[in-house]
Formats: C-alpha cells, sequence, structure tokens
C-alpha cells in the first residue's frame, strides 16, 4: 500500500491542492518478529521527505472467542474503530477519503458515518477481483461445492475454470476462508471505487468485464481504477539483467511470462511437466520460478 501511496502522490504532483497519505497502523496482537525490518522500512520511506505519514492505532484486547483465523481478523479490525474514529476526528484537516485493504473491509460503515468516501486497494490481480465480486452470485447458483461441478465455472473475463483448479480457500463453502471472501464480495460492492494492482495492458479483458458490470448484472457496476502493477523496485542502473536484454529482442506479444508468486514452490516431478508443457507449446517463454519445496503443493 505504501508503493500505491507513492503512485497516487506522482499523480497528484501536478494538482494545486496539496495532498498526504496518513497510515493508520494496527498493532499485531502477538509478537511481532517481523517488526525491525517494518521499522526498517518505515525510516527509509520518511528518508524519502514525502507527505506520507504513519500512525500507530492503540492496541487492544484480541478478542477471546472466536471461530478460525478469517473470523479472528474480522472482530480484531472491529475493535480498532473507536481508536480509528479517534485518529479521523484528531487529523486536523480534511479528510478526502479512506483506502481500506480487504481486511478492513468493515470500515466501510465507519465512512458513511462520517460521510468520507471508502476505496477498498484489491492487492491481487483483476482476474481474482472478477471472481471476489462474482462468488455471491456463484454462491447462490451453485448450492453444492465446486469441487461436485463436472464442467467449467464460469467467471466473467477469465476464461472457463476448471472446478478442480478454482482456489483452494474456496473448496469448502463451510469453512470461514470461503465465508470471508463471500462477505468481501457483498461488501466491495459497497465501496465507492476499487483500486487494483494490475493495468489494462495486463489484463483488459477482465476490467471491461467488471466494469461493464459482468460480475454483479443485478446491481451497479463499481468504479474500477488499475493502477498497478505495484512493486517496489529498486532503481536499475546502466547494466541490465540478461533476461531483459533478452526479452528487448523479442517481438512484442511474443513472449509467454510464467510465474506463480511468491508462495508458488511445486515438487520437482510438477515443475518438469510444466518445462515440457513450455516447450511443447513452441512458443518463446520466460519463467520465474522458486527452487522447489518439498511439502509444498
Amino acid at each position: 500500500m505504501v508503493e500505491a501511496a507513492k503512485r497516487l502522490l506522482q499523480c497528484n504532483s501536478t494538482s494545486t491542492n496539496s495532498l498526504s497519505i496518513t497510515f493508520l497502523l494496527m498493532q499485531t496482537p502477538t509478537a511481532d518478529s517481523m517488526s525491525g525490518i517494518t521499522e526498517c522500512y518505515l525510516r527509509s520511506v520518511d528518508s524519502l521527505n514525502l507527505p506520507i505519514h504513519f500512525q500507530q492505532l492503540p492496541a487492544v484486547e484480541p478478542p477471546a472467542q472466536f471461530d478460525g483465523p478469517e473470523e479472528f481478523i474480522t472482530i480484531y479490525v472491529q475493535l480498532h474503530l473507536p481508536h480509528v474514529k479517534d485518529a479521523i476526528a484528531a487529523s486536523g484537516s480534511r479528510v478526502a477519503a479512506l483506502i481500506l485493504d480487504p481486511f478492513t473491509t468493515s470500515l466501510i460503515d465507519l465512512g458513511n458515518e462520517l460521510n468520507i468516501p471508502c476505496y477498498i486497494f484489491h492487492t491481487s490481480n483483476a482476474a481474482f477481483l472478477s471472481l471476489v465480486l462474482h462468488l455471491p452470485i456463484l454462491d447462490e447458483k451453485i448450492k453444492q461445492e465446486f469441487s461436485e461441478i463436472d464442467g467449467p465455472i464460469k467467471v466473467p473475463g477469465v476464461s472457463p475454470i476448471p472446478s478442480h483448479f478454482m482456489p483452494p480457500i474456496l473448496m469448502n463453502k463451510k469453512s470461514g476462508a470461503y465465508k470471508s471472501f463471500l462477505y468481501l464480495g457483498r461488501r466491495y460492492m459497497e465501496a465507492k471505487g476499487i483500486i487494483v494492482n494490475s493495468s489494462i495492458a495486463l489484463e483488459e479483458r477482465v476490467l471491461k468485464a467488471v466494469e461493464q458490470g459482468q460480475c454483479t448484472p443485478d446491481k451497479p457496476a463499481p468504479a474500477i481504477y488499475p493502477i498497478g502493477p505495484i512493486v517496489s523496485i529498486p532503481k536499475v542502473g546502466p547494466e541490465q539483467h540478461e533476461c531483459v536484454k533478452w526479452l528487448d529482442l523479442q517481438q512484442q506479444k511474443s513472449v509467454i511470462f510464467l510465474c506463480f508468486g511468491s508462495r508458488g514452490g511445486f515438487e520437482l516431478p510438477q515443475i518438469k511437466e510444466m518445462a515440457i508443457g513450455l516447450e511443447r507449446s513452441g512458443h518463446r517463454f520466460l519463467w520465474a520460478i522458486r527452487a522447489p519445496c518439498t511439502g509444498i503443493k
């Protein structure tokens, strides 16, 4: 979200209206082993002399009773509501908007109470956004588990998804994870707009599907603001990585890029199967791959 804030300030640099951004930070309920890294990062942001500020909210007592980690997060965020309200009141300036991450969508109610527009910063790609927005409709149409469906599952703007390839967190409708994303799909629609960590160049078809209301045909389409991809990349000197040099020599739209993210670890046999498939495709490809991780599927 900090990188998104930097992008927002860059876009506002030519405006006559000054803009500053304040992050309200909730303390983790347990000892934070990453606190040193976090503090180091915050100091690096402060050194940039940008109008970005960080405010630590008072600690709250974690909930004693909850049904799973998803409900814990929901309750824990709601316990901070009075402190968020106090921080807004003490800001001393007009609050133009509240930008919420998916874990804090319950604070939309506070925005409505204070007449402050709320925006969701969806940190995943637009394809997953389409799935989240469309999930309440899928939930009504498909009463059984997704794994019990014979044919593919259709999500607007996305190629048909084989039922057994749906995200694991959505494969059990009775789980807290599924109910949590179902809740997100409904609450996203209450926001003034959704900021997406993607771009039209990367996901034009799915972004158009969302903007045209295909995900939520019974409701007005949400305003979508693709500002990505937002990543923290150090400045590159004159020497480029050999992969970038190779890409510069290829024709436009001629290279397949494959990346499963920071948690995409696979066993060696799976990696070999994917490699064979890529070779048989006959297309040039660039594959960002992690080392094989035993036990991760």
